[in-house]
């Protein structure tokens, strides 16, 4: 979990590890085309699996903020809340957050989904993984990425996979 625009620069300077992943966002004309909600929904199942992780949206593989435009930002929050909620089993409950960063056009911004299994507060439960990661010295090392999208769309309206597949996750941590 990233608390000030300085911890957000430097995780975006230092690339994706394994309790950070960045997600470019394509548009088409019902909605966000990409990430695929397959893609998206089985990273969610990871981190919340793990010890939790963030995925910071409107942010390529390279760690350049493009941002997510004003007039989609709920559209894309919705979207996030959808995959998690309707494609993850049991449902994740992210918390999202949005930052303004400095873009290559300026400031932008970003949203950004704290992600740990969908059980109890989501406030104590984020606070408790902050509070673990300072006490190993901050985020883990590794490098973790798609390298792309592949899979279905996410569009805003219904996130559910066609074929009505959900990754399966375990029920601990």
């Amino acid at each position: 979990m990233f608390d000030a625009t300085d911890q957000i620069l430097r995780q975006l300077r230092a690339g994706e590890d394994i309790r950070t992943e960045f997600k470019e966002l394509r548009y088409g004309k019902r909605g966000v085309i990409s990430p695929r909600t397959e893609n998206l929904a089985a990273e969610m199942v990871a981190f919340a699996n793990a010890e939790g992780g963030t995925c910071i949206f409107g942010v390529d593989d390279s760690g350049a903020p493009a941002g997510v435009s004003r007039d989609r930002l709920d559209a894309v929050e919705q979207s996030i809340i959808n995959v998690a909620s309707d494609l993850c089993d049991p449902p994740i409950r992210p918390l999202l957050r949005r930052a303004v960063v400095p873009g290559a056009d300026g400031e932008v911004t970003v949203v950004m989904a704290d992600l740990y299994l969908g059980t109890g507060d989501a406030v104590e439960q984020m606070a408790a993984l902050a509070a673990a990661r300072e006490s190993v010295g901050g985020a883990g090392a590794g490098g973790v990425g798609d390298g792309g999208p592949s899979g279905g769309p996410m569009p805003s309206d219904n996130p559910q996979d066609p074929d009505g597949t959900r990754p399966e996750m375990v029920d601990e941590l």
